[in-house]
């Protein structure tokens, strides 16, 4: 018997997926149809394509990856609450990538690149500072601490840049504006091939949200599992810090908005993550980009406000309960 096709959240699990994909859908076509500038001109399809299509798509995979690769981390490390700007991912990849455009090179490959490799040293760094105290609030901690100290760095070099002071706060801020045909193409060429590894392997990652000692007894090879878990959110995450910025809260809101529905269980766990992600940043950038008139909200800055009130939602519902449920325990 399958277990899964029995499971009580499987017909929940196709339902908001349903209404996901048709939210998303309806945004889509709400974001390409209104802004500044007619369709209808002469120019009208260059200027759908080029400066509203690329930012949607760019925003809904952006947003879809910080997501899913936080779920990846809260259910490698059973601890819901952590985050890529709480671990120092998003913090040390920003920093990798403003000192690379002050001093080096400007492109979307090495952003990306840099990005990739920034969320992958923050993380590791977090882990070995936390390595001793083995438990959730001394990781959470850890990785504020080495997230400030890499922020406050990169205010000071950004304060001593010689020249686009703006333009560098922009991109911490989470800015999409003028997103290029280069930057969506590599985008989507890396989470084309990312994000199905990731759900291919979301039932495998199922395991890990038991305790150790019955993971172990069921033959699962818990390191291999996690080095896969942490690869995989290094990428989604790193190679979304190009359209996010060091704007991660989101990471923590959108996984643990979806357990309320549909459990721990990671195959409808990181899917619903993704699309919950997706949509949440990309109707952030469409509300920047319309809420002022005659400029824009950065979409990470909107984000942030869209996702606090959901966050002590979250906190009311996790909190509630006498004994404070942890999320893993409850489902």
């Amino acid at each position: 018997m399958n277990f899964n096709n029995y499971s009580p959240y499987r017909t929940l699990f196709f339902s908001l997926t349903t209404l996901m994909l048709c939210a998303i859908l309806i945004l889509t076509l709400i974001s390409l149809y209104i802004g500044t500038g007619s369709l209808y001109a002469e120019s009208g399809y260059n200027f759908l394509l080029k400066l509203r299509f690329y930012r949607i798509i760019t925003a809904f995979l952006c947003g879809g990856m910080l997501a899913l690769g936080s779920a990846i981390l809260q259910t490698a490390t059973k601890n819901p609450m952590i985050a890529p700007d709480l671990t120092g991912m998003t913090s040390i990849g920003c920093l990798l990538i403003i000192i690379s455009q002050i001093f080096f090179t400007h492109s979307a490959i090495s952003n990306v690149v840099l990005g990739i490799i920034g969320a992958s040293l923050g993380f590791i760094f977090c882990f070995i500072l936390s390595y001793k105290n083995n438990n959730r609030t001394s990781l959470i901690i850890n990785g504020i601490a080495l997230s400030f100290s890499a922020s406050a760095l990169m205010q000071i070099i950004i304060l001593k840049a010689p020249r686009e002071v703006e333009n560098y706060i922009t991109f911490l801020a989470g800015s999409l504006y003028a997103t290029s045909f280069e930057t969506c193409s590599l985008i989507l060429t890396i989470a084309t091939i990312v994000i199905p590894a990731a759900l291919i392997f979301s039932r495998k990652l199922s395991v890990l949200t038991l305790d150790t000692e019955t993971s172990k007894s069921l033959g699962t090879p818990i390191a291999i599992y996690i080095f896969i878990s942490f690869f995989l959110a290094s990428l989604l995450i790193g190679t979304s810090i190009i359209g996010i910025g060091n704007m991660g809260f989101l990471g923590i809101v959108a996984p643990n908005l979806v357990r309320i529905f549909v459990g721990n269980r990671s195959n409808y766990l990181f899917f619903l993550t993704f699309l919950i992600g997706g949509f949440i940043y990309l109707l952030a950038d469409t509300i920047g980009r319309h809420i002022l008139s005659g400029s824009e909200i950065p979409a990470g800055i909107m984000s942030n406000i869209i996702s606090a009130p959901i966050f002590l939602i979250i906190l009311y519902y996790f909190y509630r309960e006498p004994n404070g449920k942890h999320f893993f325990k409850k489902h």
